[in-house]
């Protein structure tokens, strides 16, 4: 069940990433805050993917 949550974890920020590159892609080129929030999410990515390697 841990991994599970973990994996859906993944795709959750994965998705986040998406909408934060999409909203700068429509909006323009991102600003300082939306840039810190697509860092913060990609640095989420990275702990779930650890943990998701940590697990197994």
């Amino acid at each position: 069940m841990r991994a599970l949550v973990v994996v859906e974890s993944v795709f959750g920020n994965t998705r986040r990433i998406a909408e934060e590159v999409a909203h700068g892609l429509a909006e323009g080129p991102l600003r300082e805050g939306e840039l810190a929030r697509t860092r913060n999410c990609g640095a989420d990515v990275a702990r779930a993917a650890t943990a998701v390697t940590d697990a197994v």
